[in-house]
C-alpha cells in the first residue's frame, strides 16, 4: 500500500468511527488499513475492520416509507404499490452502489430484487439523463436487480396496465413479496 499518510496515523480511526460513524477521514483511514491488511494477508485485521465498519454503518438507506417521496407521481405509485406488494418488502429512496432508486422490492431474505424507477420529469428527457440512466441501470443490474421503469405517460392513462406488468415481473423474480 502506497500512501502519503503515515501508517501510525491511518491506524488510529477506531474511536472516531465509533463516535461519528462511517464518514470523514476515519473511513479513509479504515480503507487504508484494510488495504494494508489485505496486502499483508492479515485475515484477522481484515475481519476486525469489516466488523467495525458494519457495526458503525448507518442503515438509513433501508428505512421504510417514513420519508416523503420526491414527487406526487411517486406518492401515487407508492400507494398503488402497497396494494400489491407487502409493505415490509417495499423500500422507497433506496441507496445502492452510489445511486438512489425510487423504490426497491426486497425478497424473502430482505435483499433487493427489483428496482422501480419513476420516469416522467423533463430531466429524464435529456441526452445526459439518458446516458446516466443507462449507466445506473447497468450498475444496478450487475448487483442482481431487475429494473422496472414506470413512465408517467403510460401511468396516468392506465395505472392498472402498468401494475399488471410489474406483478408479472414480481411473480417471476420474488413472488413472496406480493400481498396475498
Amino acid at each position: 500500500v502506497f500512501s502519503s499518510i503515515p501508517k501510525e496515523y491511518f491506524t488510529k480511526y477506531t474511536s472516531e468511527i465509533l463516535e461519528k460513524g462511517n464518514r470523514g477521514k476515519a473511513i479513509l483511514y479504515a480503507y487504508l488499513d484494510y488495504a494494508y491488511a489485505i496486502e499483508n494477508e492479515n485475515q484477522e485485521a481484515k475481519e476486525t475492520i469489516l466488523d467495525l465498519l458494519k457495526d458503525a454503518c448507518d442503515v438509513e438507506g433501508l428505512s421504510m416509507h417514513d420519508d416523503p417521496t420526491e414527487t406526487p407521481f411517486e406518492d401515487e405509485l407508492y400507494n398503488y404499490l402497497t396494494d400489491i406488494i407487502d409493505e415490509d418488502q417495499l423500500v422507497s429512496d433506496y441507496k445502492m452502489g452510489g445511486y438512489h432508486v425510487d423504490f426497491v422490492i426486497l425478497d424473502a431474505n430482505q435483499q433487493p430484487c427489483i428496482a422501480i424507477e419513476c420516469d416522467g420529469a423533463p430531466w429524464h428527457n435529456t441526452p445526459q439523463a439518458y446516458a446516466y440512466d443507462l449507466h445506473r441501470q447497468r450498475i444496478l443490474g450487475e448487483q442482481g436487480l431487475k429494473i422496472f421503469r414506470v413512465w408517467a405517460k403510460a401511468w396516468w392513462p392506465n395505472p392498472e396496465k402498468e401494475l399488471d406488468k410489474l406483478r408479472e415481473l414480481v411473480r417471476s423474480v420474488c413472488p413472496e413479496s406480493l400481498n396475498s
